[in-house]
Formats: C-alpha cells, structure tokens, sequence
C-alpha cells in the first residue's frame, strides 16, 4: 500500500496538469475532426489511468460509485461515438452527437477531473460511507410490525408494474401523487425499512423477490442503486467486522449476484426485440450500454437545445418541483423539456441540465453545484430528524444515484426532502405505537 502511495501521488499531479491543457486544445476544435478525436483518445486515456488509481484510493463506496457512473458516459461517447454506435436510431437522422461532440466531451471529462478532486479534497472515500453503514448495521432490527408494514408498502409499490390493469394505475389514477419516479423511490426507501426489519420469511421475500420484480419489468436503475448499497454493506461486513465468509455473507452475495444475473437477462431482452442476440453484441453493450447511449444522446440534445431556442430555469425550480404536483401546476423536469422538444429516450447526463441554465459556463461550475445539491441535505435531515435522518440520506444518495446522474438531481432532492421524511415519521409513529402497547418483539 506504501509502493501504491508514492506513485499515486505523482501520477495524479502529472494526470491533473496535463489533462486541462488537453482539453483546451479538444475545444477549440469545436467538432468532430479528426483532430478532435485523436484528442479524445489521449483524453479518454488520461481518464482511465487516472479512474484506476482513484479507485484503488477511494476503495468501493460512493467516490468509486459515482466516477463509474461518470466514467462509462466519456468512454461510451469517445470509443463508440466517431463510428456512429451512440444511439444509432436516433443519432444517424440528427447527428446531435457529433455536432456537440466537443462540448459534450469536455463536459464530461471537465467533470470527472473536478469531481474526483472534490472527492478527495472533502475525504469522501470508503471512510464517508463506513460511518453510515455502520449506522445501519448497528441499528439491527427495527420491529416487528414496521417490518410488516414497510414489506408491503414495497410489495404494492413495485407491483404497480404488474402488466394490464394494475400496472395501468401507475400512468393514470395515481400519477399526479408522485410524478416521473416517485413510486420507485417509494419502494427504494421502503426497502431500506425491510432491510434493518425483523427477520423472518415476509422480510427475506421481500429483499429477494421485489427488486426481481423491477428489473424484469425493465426498471434496473433502481435496482443497480441496491446493488451499489449490497456491495458496500458486504465490504463493511468484511473489511470492519474481518468475519470469515458465513451464512449472512453468503446470503448477501447471492441476493446481489441474482440481481445481477436478471439484469444481464433484461438487457438481453431488451436488446433482443424477438430476435436473435449474439454474444459479440451481448458483450459491446455491457460497455456500451443501452441506458448510456440514451444519456449521452439526451445530452448531447441538451446543448443543442439550448443553441438553437434558448436557456431554461430548473433549477430555480426545484423547490415546488418537490411537492406532488396536485398541489400546482407541475413543471417539466430539464430531461423532458429535451424529450418533449428533441425526441429523445428520457435520461440526461448530470451535466445536461447545468448546461440549459447557464450555457458554457454550467460545464464550468456543474461539478461544485452538483456537490453542493448532493450533500447539503444532509444537514437539513440531521437538523430535523438527527442520525436516523442523516443515515437514511446516506441509502437515498447511494440507492438514487445512477438516476441522480443519468436523470437528474430532482429525483434524489425529491427523495430526499418528501418521500423520506413522509415514511421516517411513519417509522417514528409506528415505533411509539410499538413501544407503547409493547408490540416491539
């Protein structure tokens, strides 16, 4: 670890001068010369050298998570987009990838560079997210009839993709209650309830078969985010604790490597259409994936949106975006202003949105911004609801992220600030009911 230090160091200064001066000399190009993408090659590699030692350094939690989810959307663009396999369908008619490819480009890698600086400078490392999980693993069960309640309130919420009728209440009757992916995250922090819950069989079925569930129903965002959480509590387990690999561990294990293989079999579904799929193309798509190509073309259409009508405000727009819209005239989300106006798959990449209301200079301070939305509900939820508060932040943000970067920061504030609170309070009622009538065991 001593060897790995001292050349980390150097390496990540060298990667942290040069990279800037070659992102300089990629924006003047301006578009996809020739010149551009040997450019981006060069870039893409200073990248990738950089994102293997950040995360050996930042070990497997947040950091790492979130410069993956950074990292995939520059590879995807700099290797697949030249040959035109970035969203074929809807690329080849329109050709915003390689209008934007410079823009878009810079964007991201000016991102990954700053981002991984912030990560470092505020000491977001595995040391950040051992101070939370070990919050969860110490509060082991919560009781039995919160567990009974929180495992249904997952169940209902995830069978409203039930194909036919039931699955049609989710685009009907009880949308405008939580708009775009507020049912989802309903489940997702129900889930984090089940997960410290009473163990039992309702609670082991519910970890198992609901996130199956999602994933068959094409929603593996929301499941990746619960892997991303297993990983961490299993790397808790093992680097903390130093248990030998036990019943617990196993169970764990094998809950994330069935997720895993239902997403790889919906992705092959997805991409089969009815036909037949080669393992060539199976294997292209896992690095370039279909959900990243939709992202970077979101993106891309992003900037050009704003090139050719103008700038938009939504981020002034959160606060009321956070409140069910039955309450107000619902406003359209920066991603669905671009579907709505530019055809796209829905999905933008972080750095979309910061472009649309500040133009070039939201390229310029998108990764501050982004860090300052990301952690400063943290002190909201701790100033109202203390550690439990802050802990459940913690679940959101992990559980939320691959949307928080492909979809946008409304999804987690909204999370966060109303979906979280509504179900912590019911917790502490619950728990004082618990307590009161001794309904605790």
């Amino acid at each position: 670890m001593r060897n790995f230090a001292r050349i980390n160091i150097p390496i990540q200064i060298v990667i942290c001068i040069s990279l800037p001066i070659v992102l300089a000399l990629f924006l003047k190009e301006r578009f996809m010369t020739t010149l551009a993408i040997e450019l981006g090659y060069i870039i893409l590699g200073l990248i990738s050298l950089k994102f293997i030692f950040d995360i050996i350094s930042l070990k497997l939690g947040f950091g790492t998570y979130s410069l993956i989810l950074i990292y995939f959307p520059l590879l995807s663009l700099i290797i697949f987009g030249p040959i035109g396999q970035v969203s074929p369908s809807l690329n080849y008619s329109s050709g915003l990838i390689e209008g934007n490819f410079v823009e878009l480009g810079f964007g991201i890698a000016y991102f990954y560079l700053v981002w991984s600086l912030l990560l470092y400078f505020f000491k977001k490392d595995i040391r950040f997210d051992f101070t939370y999980i070990k919050e969860i693993a110490k509060r082991g069960n919560i009781g039995l009839i919160s567990t009974i309640i929180f495992s249904f309130i997952a169940i209902a919420t995830a069978f409203l993709y039930l194909p036919g009728q039931i699955g049609g209440l989710y685009y009907s009757r009880i949308y405008n209650l939580l708009p775009g992916r507020g049912w989802n995250i309903l489940f997702l922090i129900s889930y984090f309830f089940v997960f410290i819950g009473k163990k039992g069989w309702l609670r082991n079925i519910v970890l198992v078969a609901t996130p199956i569930w999602f994933i068959l129903h094409y929603k593996r965002v929301e499941i990746l985010g619960i892997i991303l959480f297993y990983a961490t509590f299993t790397y808790y387990k093992f680097k903390i604790k130093r248990i030998r690999i036990d019943k617990k561990i196993l169970k764990i294990i094998f809950i994330v490597l069935i997720l895993l293989l239902f997403s790889f079999i919906g992705l092959i579904r997805n991409l089969s259409d009815s036909n037949s799929v080669s393992f060539s193309q199976t294997a292209t798509s896992l690095i370039n994936y279909p959900t990243v190509q939709d992202v970077i073309f979101s993106s891309a259409a992003s900037i050009e949106y704003t090139k050719v009508f103008s700038k938009v405000d939504t981020l002034l727009y959160y606060p009321t975006q956070i409140v069910p819209s039955f309450f107000h005239a619902p406003d359209k989300y920066a991603y669905e202003i671009v579907r709505d106006t530019m055809n796209t798959n829905s999905g933008m990449f972080v750095i979309g949105e910061f472009y649309m209301n500040l133009g070039f200079f939201g390229l310029l301070v998108a990764p501050f911004l982004a860090y300052f939305i990301l952690f400063f509900p943290f002190r909201i939820m701790n100033l109202i609801f203390g550690k439990m508060g802050k802990t459940l932040t913690y679940y959101v943000l992990i559980a939320t992220l691959p949307r928080i970067f492909w979809y946008g920061f409304i999804f987690y504030l909204k999370s966060v600030f109303l979906i979280s609170s509504a179900l912590l309070l019911l917790y502490l009622l619950i728990r004082y009911a618990e307590e009161k009538f001794n309904f605790s065991n």
